[in-house]
């Protein structure tokens, strides 16, 4: 299921609640709009990056055969692993560690470099057989 399919599901069965529990339905009510508006904001954030991935590729910065989906992918775990230690765990070093995965997913995606990327049956700038 799509997560769409899955909040269109909730809502149906939030419907079909019995009206004795008003203050349950609206608190559910209200966290399957927070979490329908939160997966919109994370598949538009996703697309994106991945147009700005595609960019990158067409300009040779990054190796064209990745999928920029993925690469985007990557970089919305960061955000969100970065979100996850500086907001709830308030580590004060969740940014720095941020910025070193972030400069890792680069290097590790660069046309340029000499580091393995995945799919790819030789790392980037080997010489094929």
């Amino acid at each position: 299921r799509t997560n769409h399919e899955t909040l269109a599901f909730l809502r149906n069965a939030l419907d079909a609640m019995p009206d004795s529990a008003p203050d349950a339905r609206i608190r559910l009510n209200a966290a399957i709009g927070r979490a329908l508006l939160y997966a919109n904001e994370r598949e538009a954030a996703v697309a994106t990056v991945g147009r700005a991935v595609e960019q990158a590729q067409e300009e040779k910065h990054l190796v064209r055969e990745v999928d920029p989906l993925q690469v985007a992918f990557e970089i919305h775990g960061l955000i969100l692993a970065l979100h996850h230690d500086a907001r709830f765990l308030r580590s004060p070093e969740a940014l720095d560690r941020a910025h070193k995965a972030f400069e890792r997913v680069m290097q590790f995606y660069a046309a340029d470099s000499s580091v393995s990327s995945p799919g790819l049956a030789v790392p980037v700038g080997a010489a094929s057989v």
